[in-house]
């Protein structure tokens, strides 16, 4: 058989890699890399420590009546957002509590519940939905809750008030949640 002569064009490399530059070799890459990394670590760390999942409580009262609400600071999508909020009186409530709440607030949450069912609700042209509750006969305290899951859409913050209106008292409560990624 006779030998056939080797081209050495037609020679494969020894390796695929042969023209990749070497990652390790310049200090800016190693920089980069271990950039990269710290932020990466820094996100499980938050996550562990419990950050995206902060609650806040706010007070406010006028003359007898008092409320409470317990509202999520921090929220991720997807996560069970649940804002409640205590209504107390030393006198008996009236007839009918009306809860007003910005719809921008609202809306940051899909899948909503207001537990009890609110007797009605209105969208005012204010950008503000009002919920009415009847209260049982005799009753100096109530819980309301609004409840579901924080949406999809991307907002850095998401701020709202919550009124609550009793009589002729109006209890007006900030509520400020974050959302992170």
């Amino acid at each position: 058989m006779a030998q056939q002569a080797k081209d050495p064009d037609l020679e494969p490399p020894e390796s695929l890699f042969d023209d990749v530059a070497y990652a390790g070799s310049g200090p800016l890459r190693r920089l980069a890399r271990n950039g990269v990394l710290l932020v990466f670590a820094v996100f499980i760390l938050v996550g562990l420590v419990g950050v995206y999942d902060l609650n806040g409580t706010a007070r406010a009262e006028s003359g007898p009546v008092s409320v409470d609400v317990d509202y999520p600071k921090t929220t991720r999508a997807a996560q069970d957002v649940r804002v409640i909020a205590r209504i107390e009186s030393a006198n008996e409530l009236p007839e009918t509590v009306y809860l007003d709440i910005d719809q921008d607030y609202v809306g940051m949450i899909e899948d909503i519940l207001f537990i009890p069912e609110a007797e009605s609700q209105t969208a005012h042209a204010n950008g503000r939905m009002r919920l009415e509750y009847q209260v049982p006969d005799g009753s100096r305290g109530m819980r309301l809750v609004i409840e579901g899951r924080a949406g999809d859409q991307w907002e850095l913050r998401t701020s709202g008030t919550l009124d609550v209106v009793v009589g002729d008292d109006r209890l007006e409560v900030p509520l400020d949640t974050w959302r992170f990624p």
